[in-house]
């Protein structure tokens, strides 16, 4: 269960509807038997295993447990799981294990046109990081007055989680002191669409002429990004690749870096398709392979991902944030998006 190929959800989002069926069992709102009917065996199982929060698990069942969730303690009010989504928020806050919510929790309330679109972007790094299937794409309209976030490859992505969305959404709305409400809907079986009004104020205050006013100053220049060097903390050579691969299996010191990208032998297959959509170069490049910008944007402290932009380099990830993403692909797809847009840097592939 939760191979990367799969169409999943991340552990953290999954742990709060398997609890919360537990729960019902409990205390009696359900029986055994009547689970039984209910769900397939691999939503079963999941009652009755640890849930990891850094695995992925196959939606269908997330979904199964959530749509039980809805019917027993929500009565099929939508308010019921949109409240279940701003405490998942809550959650993942207090847990500090996405920068994206630390980044929402500090940001000051966003104003010009072009920090609206970055802020939803980020929204996306978000959800890509819970569910591996979804592609995105953001779009503001040409009067101000309406935001937009588009999850596509949405047809596993249930009438449930949309609502729970709304309220995961909302919450990070109010985290930056903003009072507007996201509203979705899903035009067909395979798009779910999240909007934004803005026809009479934007976040933090501000009116869509003062959006206008904001653009005549022009926001900072973001600059394309050329390609990128993941850089492994190992030496090059065929001993130091059969040393890491030995710390693989017995799980010892390894590069956490190479734990993402590679398996015991090759490159991971997600990892393949994960290089193929940043939609730029990427080098592997061993420790004994710097050159003298990657030394200094690094300041030697490995592995790390940096960025390159003509002849500019930038510390993408450091090693305490690949870290941070225990050997998870979809995690460090995430980070890269998110921290490219923090320093201003655009990945060709952004929408």
């Amino acid at each position: 269960m939760g191979q990367a190929a799969e169409l999943c959800a991340k552990g953290s989002v999954v742990l709060g509807a398997v609890v919360t069926v537990r729960r019902h069992r409990k205390a009696g709102r359900i029986t055994a038997e009547q689970l039984a009917a209910r769900l397939s065996q691999g939503a079963l199982k999941m009652l009755e295993e640890k849930i990891e929060i850094s695995r992925w698990y196959p939606v269908q069942f997330l979904c199964e447990l959530v749509d039980l969730d809805w019917e027993i303690g929500g009565r099929r009010d939508p308010d019921y799981l949109r409240k279940q989504g701003e405490q998942a928020a809550e959650m993942l806050f207090q847990r500090g294990i996405y920068e994206q919510l630390d980044y929402a929790k500090r940001a000051e309330p966003a104003r010009a046109r072009d920090d609206l679109v970055w802020r939803a972007k980020m929204i996306t790094t978000i959800t890509g990081a819970l569910y591996n299937f979804l592609t995105f794409e953001v779009q503001l309209d040409d009067h101000g007055e309406e935001l937009q976030i588009q999850y596509g490859n949405a047809a596993a992505f249930s009438e449930a989680l949309r609502y729970i969305s709304e309220g995961f959404m909302n919450q990070l709305n109010r985290r930056q002191n903003s009072s507007l409400q996201w509203a979705s809907n899903r035009p067909r079986p395979d798009l779910v669409v999240f909007t934004l009004p803005l026809r009479r104020r934007l976040v933090g205050g501000a009116r869509p002429q003062d959006v206008e006013a904001a653009q005549t100053e022009g926001p900072t220049t973001k600059q394309r990004i050329d390609r990128l060097s993941f850089i492994f903390d190992a030496n090059s050579g065929l001993g130091a690749a059969i040393l890491d691969s030995v710390r693989k299996v017995i799980r010892l010191n390894g590069c956490d870096l190479c734990t993402i990208t590679h398996g015991i032998t090759r490159e991971k297959k997600e990892m393949s398709t994960c290089r193929e959509s940043l939609g730029v170069p990427v080098d592997y490049v061993h420790r004994d392979e710097m050159d003298g910008a990657m030394i200094e944007a690094t300041g030697n402290r490995l592995p790390a991902v940096v960025a390159h932009s003509g002849s500019s380099t930038w510390l993408l990830l450091d090693r305490d944030i690949i870290s941070r993403c225990k050997g998870s692909v979809g995690d460090l797809r995430g980070r890269l998006s998110f921290f490219a847009a923090k320093l201003g840097l655009v990945l060709p592939d952004a929408k």
